[in-house]
């Protein structure tokens, strides 16, 4: 996406803080969607180190719920469980919705209900981590496959396999058979979260737990004065980045980097269920710029970025032989 969007931007921009139709940057609408389900204090946003001039001076701004800058990168799995640190030292008995940032999603309405769907079924079972899927219609290599088995509920099965962005002739074969899209949408409880990170991550997490101790110290008793924690009443949310971040330069110093779907989802299948996203959902991961023109195709809706993308891709004229 980096070279359609400079091109169409005239400047380097991460996806994240591209309004590719209206006003609302991809970022904004996901914390929208968050908003139909929980209250604002409830969202915690994962931002990049050097992704936070963006949140702030962006249309993502003033945006609801609580951004944590990571010091560095260390991957997507360090991004769930530093999230999930700072709510389970507030609520141990916390349920987890995971939203990525980079998604396009209509109607919401719809995907809104069956984010509550998904919730509902991470409490009935609550030893499993739900992943949502979506019915495939072309043989995607780029996406997480599923293959789901026995039915526990309506829409809701076991995990027999999962691939992570297989190869072409495999993802042609998946297409011919009954899997289903990862959307990396997920839920479940703390409980549960927490200790598959314990299983598949444990350097990482002894990290996280020492980071939980701090935060519960904090929220539950007296806080020490260069620890504070992050404001709770949706006030001054950006300069909450910096809270913790000595703390947390510690905690990141030496992470290994894992990468949450390669090395949990995969190795994980017999913990985890899927529920099959409504029909009337229409869902893609906007990695290429080419689903970003097709989906706004489908509902109707143009966008200067496809103009641009049209503009520096000219249609290859016929030449003869």
């Amino acid at each position: 996406m980096s070279p359609q969007i400079r091109c169409w931007k005239g400047c380097a921009l991460p996806k994240q803080y591209c309004a590719f139709v209206g006003n609302r940057s991809m970022l904004r609408h996901t914390v929208d969607r968050a908003s139909r389900v929980v209250n604002s204090n409830q969202i915690i946003t994962v931002v990049a180190k050097d992704h936070l001039i963006h949140l702030r001076e962006g249309l993502s701004a003033n945006m609801p719920g609580r951004p944590l800058q990571e010091p560095t990168s260390r991957g997507t799995a360090a991004g769930v469980f530093l999230a999930a640190s700072y709510i389970l030292a507030a609520d141990p008995n916390a349920t987890f919705v995971i939203l990525p940032s980079d998604h396009f999603v209509y109607p919401e309405s719809v995907f809104a209900h069956e984010i509550t769907e998904l919730v509902r079924t991470a409490q009935v079972f609550g030893n499993r981590l739900i992943l949502l899927g979506a019915k495939p219609d072309r043989p995607e290599h780029d996406y997480g496959w599923i293959q789901p088995g026995r039915e526990q509920e309506k829409r809701l099965r076991e995990v027999r396999g999962f691939w992570e962005k297989p190869a072409s002739t495999q993802a042609r074969s998946f297409l011919r058979g009954v899997h289903l899209w990862n959307t990396m949408v997920m839920a479940a409880t703390g409980q549960t979260l927490w200790r598959l990170g314990r299983s598949f991550f444990p350097g990482m997490m002894e990290k996280f737990t020492v980071l939980r101790g701090s935060l519960e110290a904090i929220y539950h008793g007296t806080p020490k004065a260069d620890h504070r924690p992050i404001q709770d009443d949706g006030t001054d949310t950006h300069r909450g980045c910096y809270s913790h971040l000595s703390l947390l330069e510690r905690v990141y110093a030496d992470m290994t980097p894992a990468d949450f779907s390669n090395e949990l989802l995969q190795r994980a299948s017999r913990q985890m269920l899927v529920y099959e996203m409504d029909d009337r959902v229409l869902w893609s991961d906007w990695g290429r710029p080419e689903r970003v023109c097709e989906s706004l195709r489908l509902i109707g809706k143009t966008s200067r970025f496809c103009q641009a993308l049209a503009i520096s891709q000219p249609a290859a004229s016929a030449g003869s032989g």
